[in-house]
Order: structure tokens, then sequence, then C-alpha cells
């Protein structure tokens, strides 16, 4: 890419503070960058990791930012911000595949960041960023005018107080006069649009595995499914590769054949019960319970050893974290 086409197209802070926006989006085209593959092999993939990590722990464990140096050359500087707002694409993708409670833990807290922004914004900027988000919106004489039908579609999950049949109206919009108001329903579409990208089947590539098995193991603790067996489970020391096999487990993603198997081998090394064992596979699209507890009897009758790492390697199932770069693991049972 022409060092030049950075200033051709100016990134802004706006842009950088609000990445989901239409305008930053048609940026992003003009310098082609929003293709996910185009902008980690133009912009500094570490530095586009480092934002991405950061937004993450932020957003979901509620970790404050790590401090990043900021270089003073005009043309680095347009670079950060592109960099920016391509990790919160990124970031976005990678808890795709974390658990369903993590994603909404992730959208609430991204809500009530942008309800918080906005707040402190001039109610002229809170207009831009409203149209922005294809809100139809117009300001006169201190209130916001909102089209019903996007009224509609931006309000959905807030509280009574946003019932549409309770608001004032004229020729068609919505009259908001309060800028806490105008705000909330802001961020609100935000997270609309942030909740149905997580519930898009996330882009199998390798970033997006690395940055997803970093974080897995503290996403499976902190935020484990309502189910017991599972919770029991992820309270124990579970490695990745595992862990994100339990994860497809109970959201009943189709396993492969390595990974049941290696799944099943663990869970019985680690002590499980058979109806322990049966409650991970009965999401199974094909799961028969008879046909299930043979595969476990035969596993527990022959003493089927868990696979090695190097075997998950070759598999493409091997996802390590630091503790098993740090232990230099043989075996998943050694986490």
């Amino acid at each position: 890419m022409r060092k030049d086409l950075f200033f051709v197209v100016e990134l802004t802070i706006y842009n950088m503070l609000f990445p989901m926006t239409n305008s930053t989006k048609r940026k992003l085209r003009e310098l082609k960058l929003y293709r996910l593959s185009r902008a980690l092999l133009v912009l500094d993939k570490d530095t586009i990791l480092s934002f991405t990590r950061n937004r993450i722990r932020e957003f979901l464990f509620k970790r404050p930012f790590t401090p990043m140096s900021v270089k003073t050359d005009k043309f680095m500087k347009v670079k950060k911000k592109a960099e920016s707002i391509i990790s919160y694409a990124l970031a976005n993708i990678v808890v795709a595949t974390f658990t369903e409670r993590a994603k909404t833990v992730y959208s609430d807290n991204i809500f009530s960041y942008y309800t918080f922004l906005l707040q402190s914004q001039r109610k002229t900027k809170i207009g831009v960023v409203a149209n922005d988000m294809n809100i139809r919106t117009y300001l006169l004489n201190g209130s916001f005018f909102i089209y019903f039908t996007d009224y509609l579609r931006s309000t959905s999950g807030l509280g009574r107080e946003y019932s549409f049949s309770i608001q004032n109206l004229d020729n068609g919009y919505v009259i908001i006069r309060e800028k806490k108001r105008m705000a909330t329903i802001v961020a609100n579409r935000i997270r609309l649009q942030l909740k149905t990208i997580l519930s898009r089947e996330p882009e199998k590539i390798d970033i997006i595995k690395q940055l997803s098995s970093e974080f897995m193991a503290d996403v499976l603790t902190e935020f484990p499914e309502r189910r017991t067996v599972v919770r029991r489970a992820l309270g124990k020391n579970i490695p990745p590769c595992i862990a994100i096999i339990m994860d497809k487990a109970t959201k009943g993603v189709h396993l492969e054949h390595q990974e049941r198997i290696a799944l099943a081998t663990f869970l019985i090394r680690k002590g499980y019960s058979d109806e322990d064992i049966h409650e991970f596979f009965k999401k199974q699209d094909d799961y028969k319970r008879r046909t299930t507890q043979y595969h476990i009897d035969w596993l527990r009758r022959n003493n089927y050893m868990v696979y090695g790492c190097k075997k998950m390697k070759t598999l493409g199932m091997c996802f390590p974290d630091q503790r098993c770069v740090a232990k230099n693991l043989k075996n998943p049972l050694q986490y």
C-alpha cells in the first residue's frame, strides 16, 4: 500500500471511537482494509493483536487497557488509528467463539461503555452517531426526533419506559428530549448490531484460533454454562484444547470423531462417571445413549490413553496457552 493513501482517506478520532459506524466502514473500504486478511497483511499485525487482546480484557474481564506507546510521526498516528479500528472487528470475531454467557457479558459491557461515552458528547455529536448507525434522526430545539421504525428497531430489549406506546410522536417521529435517553438508544443499537455479529459462525483462520485459545480457559472458568456437570468440570484445571471441545459439546456443535475420543478419554482419566460423560454428548445430533455407552465401555476396557500434545497438533486440535508453553507439556493430563 502506498504511504500517502492514509492521507487521502483521513481516519479520525471519531472513526477510532466508533469503529462500527457506516462512515468508518466506508473509509476502510477506500483504504482497502475492509477485509481482515488484507488489513493484517498491510498493517502492523502485532499492534492489531495487542489492541485486540486489550479490548477483550477490558470488555469481558473488566481489566484495564495496557498502555501503548504513541509515535509522533503523522503517518504512524493514522496507521495506529487503522489498527485500533481493525482490532474492534477482530475482537468481535474472537468473542464469537466463546460461550453464550461470555458473549452476553461482552455485549452488555460494550453497551455500558458506549452509553457512558455518548452521554459525555454534545447532542449534535450523538445525532451524527445515530444517523451513522442507520437511526434516522434530526435535532430540533434541543430535542431528538427519531423515525418510528428506527426507534422500534433500536429500543429492543430496553425497559418499559422505552415502550413505543407511551412515547410522544410528531409526524411519524418519536420525540426524545433527554440526552441520556438518546445516548442509551444509540448504545443499544450498537449492542444489537454486535449481538448479530457474535451470533455468526466465526472465521476459521489461524489468528482467530490463536486468540481464542489464549482466552478460552479463562472464559470457561469465569462464564461457564449453567449445566451442573459442566460447572463441575470447569472448576478444575482444563487444558485449552479440551476446554474448546467441551464448549463446542455444550453448545451442540457437531464434534468430529477424533474430538470425541480426545474428550471422552480425558474425562475417563480424570475420573468422571459414565453419566457425567453422557452429559457432554447429549446435544450431539447423532447422540444415542446405547451407542455412546458402548464406546465409553470400550475405551475403559482397553485402557485407551489420552492423545498426547504431539498427536493433538497433528490433528489440528492443539491450542497452547502460556501455561502449556511454560510447562512444556507432553500430554493434556499434565496441565
